[in-house]
């Protein structure tokens, strides 16, 4: 009776263990910790940041608006036309959600005063903080920054008669800045998730060394750990992605798509990358009566093309299997299942292969260049290039 069973598939039933894998695959997370750590991180080079800096700056009316202050208890009109000669952004000790701004700006500037008038160059040394908000919608955070206070602010005036130097200075010093602060609105400095990379939480670190990191968490059930504040960027970008987390979202995007050709569902269960070239492990499921499974390990080569990053299997390796399991195709089932899209889809929803956006008349576009992976972390690289407005 057994040998009879077993050559007509009617071995004890799999569907058991496949809803197991199911549900663990798209299992809710849960609520976000309070000490959680990121297990993706993209990273801004100081480089970058301060281009970004400078031109937010100088698309910034209040740095070219005609502004009304105070000079000796007399009415004065000053039309600046500042520009950031330097910038330099860092963390705010004691604020974890903050910006410090350290920068220089310099420009002419005309003024009148009691029917008089006349033009002069203004050099401004400036530090202010800013604070970092971030809103969840459909795990998308938008990174909004807003001034939050002019720690110090030091003008000075040059090009005019020293009565006129020193009425200026005195009187931008003293009141400017309160003008300065008002005007400025928040900044958007741009959406980091989406619907292909779900996100839970994110947090924006300033480093000591000028760049910025973008920490996240993804909706992984079970999310890896990155630490990567001490990796040297000296240019463009990088998106650091841990190993487990993107095998946990494709995963859960395998069980949600619909059964492949013969009611099979195909379950990546493990994912190294090396270089450009990754090893997976595949298990092919099919919950129909008794059902059965089969396993598989994939090899392959991890490339770039136009619409992001490409991973395609070149080597299949049969592993262990279940009684009564059906002979198939691993490599025509990762060509027609979307495990080896979603893998790449996942990786390209963090930092898409090419984008142009464009905020207060600066324009920022990336490029993805390189893809890699080493130590259990799969790294995506690009190039960021920002004009301003003028």
């Amino acid at each position: 009776m057994t040998l009879a069973l077993a050559l007509f598939g009617c071995g004890p039933s799999v569907v058991p263990l496949y809803e197991a894998a199911r549900d663990d695959a798209l299992a809710t997370p849960g609520a976000v910790p309070a000490n959680w750590r990121p297990d993706l991180v993209l990273h801004l080079a100081e480089p970058v940041v301060q281009k970004l800096a400078k031109e937010g700056l100088a698309a910034n009316e209040t740095l070219h608006q005609r502004v009304e202050i105070s000079a000796m208890g007399l009415p004065v009109t000053v039309t600046p036309d500042l520009g950031a000669r330097r910038v330099e952004v860092g963390p705010v000790r004691g604020c974890p959600a903050c910006l410090s701004v350290d920068t220089t700006l310099v420009g002419p500037a005309k003024w009148t005063a009691l029917g008089q008038r006349g033009a002069v160059d203004l050099r401004v040394y400036a530090k202010l903080s800013l604070e970092v908000t971030t809103v969840l919608q459909d795990g998308a955070f938008t990174v909004t920054v807003a001034p939050r206070s002019i720690d110090t602010l030091e003008v000075t005036v040059e090009g005019a008669e020293a009565r006129v130097d020193d009425l200026l200075t005195s009187a931008l010093g003293a009141d400017w800045h309160k003008k300065v602060l008002a005007g400025i609105s928040p900044i958007e400095l741009g959406t980091v998730g989406s619907q292909g990379l779900p996100l839970r939480a994110l947090r924006v670190v300033a480093l000591d060394n000028g760049g910025l990191q973008f920490e996240m968490l993804s909706s992984s059930p079970t999310p890896g750990v990155l630490s990567v504040r001490d990796r040297a960027l000296v240019k463009g970008f990088a998106l650091y992605a841990d190993e487990g987390s993107v095998l946990d979202l494709a995963r859960a995007e395998a069980f949600r798509a619909a059964p492949l050709t013969h009611d099979v569902v195909a379950e990546p269960t493990r994912l190294t990358v090396t270089g450009s070239e990754f090893d997976l492990g595949l298990r092919l499921w099919r919950p129909v009566g008794s059902g059965w499974w089969r396993d598989y390990d994939a090899h392959g080569t991890l490339s770039l093309t136009e619409h992001g990053v490409h991973l395609a299997a070149d080597k299949v390796t049969e592993g262990s299997t279940s009684e009564g399991a059906e002979l198939a195709d691993p490599l025509a089932v990762l060509a027609e299942g979307a495990i080896l899209t979603g893998i790449g889809d996942a990786l390209v929803a963090g930092c898409p292969r090419r984008s142009h956006v464009v905020a207060d008349g600066v324009r920022v576009s990336t490029d993805v260049t390189g893809v890699t992976g080493a130590d259990g972390v799969v790294v995506v690289s690009g190039t960021v290039a920002v004009v301003g407005p003028r």
